[in-house]
């Protein structure tokens, strides 16, 4: 998944290669001053390109889930 927007990333919610649910948020993302969650889309293990307090830029890749 790709940022949407900038912003700094607040908090990391899994490790690399954990297991992950559909639905269940992955991250947080600080953007305005709100806090806003990203979901998983699917089931897997997440894998992120980006670490906590990093500030990101819109289409940054942030992180993948593979089955």
């Amino acid at each position: 998944m790709n940022a949407s927007l900038p912003g700094r990333i607040e908090e990391i919610k899994f490790r690399d290669g954990e297991w992950v649910e559909e639905g269940r948020a992955v991250l947080i993302i600080e953007s305005m001053k709100m806090n806003i969650p990203l979901y998983a889309k699917s089931n897997g293990k997440i894998f992120y390109f980006v670490e906590e307090d990093e500030f990101v830029l819109r289409g940054k890749k942030l992180f993948i889930i593979e089955d």
